[in-house]
């Protein structure tokens, strides 16, 4: 039986994954290639390991997971965890089709809504997607953290 632990930080791989890899929604849905867990440490070690002359807003729990991600094993021991790729994949299609409208906002947040962009402040896009899906800001936010989370869960009951 897998502990809280676990999942917590399965939950934090999917995250960073969908965050910062470009074919991340794509690798979970299980339509893009799997890609190795040296290759994930790598992407996620460089998103945030270059000095690129300006500072970036990143909060302490992402910084955390990017500083536990970077590690190729602690990813495979996580996919491993899930079931391998196909697991955690399996997972993420039964969420996707069970809380369809959760998953659809959680994608449309990936793909428009991060981290110190300018479309952000002020609302933008996170409010629209919010009014898409006619639920508050404050509810888009809540389903947009919790998705990751409900992989993570079903992934390791598999």
């Amino acid at each position: 039986m897998s502990s809280f632990s676990d999942r917590a930080k399965l939950a934090l791989l999917i995250e960073t994954l969908v965050t910062i890899h470009p074919r991340g929604l794509k690798i979970l849905l299980g339509e893009a290639p799997n890609p190795t867990c040296e290759d994930l440490a790598e992407t996620f070690f460089t998103a945030h390991g270059e000095d690129l002359g300006v500072r970036i807003q990143v909060n302490r729990d992402r910084q955390d997971a990017l500083n536990l991600l970077c590690k190729a094993q602690v990813i495979q021991d996580l996919v491993d965890l899930a079931g391998g790729w196909e697991g955690l994949q399996a997972a993420t299609r039964e969420v996707r089709e069970l809380e369809a409208l959760a998953w659809n906002l959680f994608a449309d947040s990936v793909r428009w809504v991060h981290c110190g962009s300018r479309l952000n402040n002020g609302g933008g896009h996170a409010t629209r997607i919010a009014e898409r899906y006619n639920v508050s800001v404050r509810t888009a936010v809540r389903w947009r953290q919790e998705i990751p989370k409900i992989i993570a869960r079903i992934a390791m009951m598999r």
